[in-house]
């Protein structure tokens, strides 16, 4: 499938048939939004359904694990009221059309018409009445919309295969937009640095003046008699002008003394300023080339560089990123709020156990496979409760090659038990005591 294809009646047929073994028969235990224009189902057993309203990126596909930002709307909430607890009993495509239809066990259906630029959901009750609707509905009763069936070929893709697919033209469109975000900034940018410059000549042809505004001040000294506060104007002969008469204006409201004072003061001011301003002149200059250049030269090949020139990441984001990156841990949360850390690695595992963990930390690790080690960080003194320990174990599984696998045994220690191997051996341990619990590795779920 190309990524310039929107999904057909055929791709969604067979997203249809690929889903709809795994998830009839589950109960709905939630419903999230997720963004503005994404919502999921989630169903027992860790089964997530994703659908996406947003033109162009409309479709809908099995997910392993819910995007962030997690939230929720009316819609949401509606859907989950009326949905949650009950079993999906049938899943198909309307009408030969791109109108997906989830039955449940109430009677209750959710219908997805994911139609390009018109994607809507509706939430029906056993009578078709429209109990909730993602978009405003035209009805109270729900009807499907008229269609002409298509035969097209259709391409083999999985869920795993759309979401991989869309992933990629979300990236791509969210890189168009700060692509034009870019352009309009330096837009900005190049319209103020025409401001700055036409000010800074400006000024560089006020300072250029300064020998007039000292001649100024000098015949105003040398007719200093004929000045009195009040005036508001002088006319004296210029001698440089072969005695041709001029008028200054004056402020009525200062000493004649003070005026001089102030230009020879605005004329010294101006001289010292030249240098300087050419110097701005010539780099506000050189701005505006460079600006007009990175204008000229934003495309899809330049647009990571230019982005990292212009687009300032605040300091302490930066910091919290290499912060990150350096430690050797994952970090959760669990619903308690207890820290839960997993190892990035074998080394990493090494770290997090033996550095940054504390003997009264507990520790998780899958028995018999490779994989990460768990920490569960806890006050002195303190055990984990048992919604924690389960989420532990559950990271303990999906970050170890027992995914899948069946039944498994989860150990769990504290961490002052736990010593290492030997020299040479990173991440592998000894444990002088420890309890185990089962853990179903194929459900994510415990036992």
């Amino acid at each position: 499938m190309q990524p310039s294809k929107s999904l057909t009646y055929g791709h969604l047929a067979v997203l249809c048939d690929e889903i709809a073994p795994i998830l009839i028969g589950r109960a709905l235990t939630g419903c999230y939004a997720i963004g503005g224009k994404r919502i999921a189902f989630a169903f027992s057993g860790e089964k997530f359904l994703f659908f996406c309203f947003e033109f162009p990126f409309v479709r809908f596909h099995l997910i392993e694990q819910l995007p962030a930002p997690i939230t929720s709307t009316d819609f949401s909430e509606v859907m989950e009221a009326a949905l949650k607890g009950l079993t999906l009993a049938k899943m198909e495509l309307l009408n030969e059309d791109r109108i997906l239809s989830l039955t449940f066990s109430s009677g209750f259906r959710f219908i997805f018409e994911g139609f390009s630029k018109k994607a809507n959901g509706y939430l029906l009750d056993a009578a078709d009445v429209i109990l909730a609707a993602f978009r405003p509905a035209a009805s109270v009763m729900y009807e499907l919309p008229l269609h002409t069936p298509q035969n097209a070929p259709v391409d083999k893709l999985t869920s795993r295969a759309v979401e991989k697919l869309f992933a990629q033209l979300e990236e791509k469109a969210d890189q168009l937009k700060r692509q034009h975000e870019l352009q309009a900034l330096i837009r900005r940018k190049h319209k103020q640095a025409l401001h700055a410059l036409e000010k800074c000549k400006s000024d560089l042809a006020q300072a250029k003046l300064w020998k007039q505004t000292q001649h100024e001040a000098v015949m105003l000294q040398s007719n200093l008699y004929r000045v009195r506060k009040g005036m508001a104007k002088v006319v004296i002969a210029d001698w440089e002008q072969e005695g041709r008469e001029i008028e200054l204006a004056l402020d009525p409201l200062q000493e004649p003394v003070k005026q001089i004072e102030q230009r020879m003061r605005a004329s010294r001011k101006g001289k010292a300023a030249i240098p300087h301003l050419e110097e701005q002149l010539k780099k506000r200059q050189d701005a505006i080339a460079g600006l007009e250049a990175d204008l000229q030269s934003l495309d899809d090949t330049t647009f990571s560089i230019l982005e990292k020139k212009y687009v300032k990441v605040p300091a302490e984001k930066v910091a919290a990123a290499v912060l990150r990156r350096a430690l050797p841990y994952h970090e959760f949360t669990s619903a308690s709020g207890l820290k839960i850390w997993v190892g990035r690695s074998a080394k990493a595992n090494d770290l997090l156990t033996f550095q940054h963990a504390k003997g009264n930390d507990w520790w998780l690790h899958v028995r018999d496979w490779p994989g990460s080690h768990v920490v569960i960080r806890v006050n002195k003194g303190q055990d984990p409760d048992e919604a924690t320990l389960q989420e532990a174990m559950k990271l303990a599984v999906e970050y170890s090659k027992a995914k899948g696998q069946g039944v498994v045994d989860v150990a769990i220690t504290q961490c002052k038990f736990v010593k290492r191997f030997g020299k040479g051996h990173p991440g592998k341990v000894l444990l002088s005591k420890f309890n185990t619990k089962p853990v179903d590795a194929a459900s994510r779920g415990t036992v």
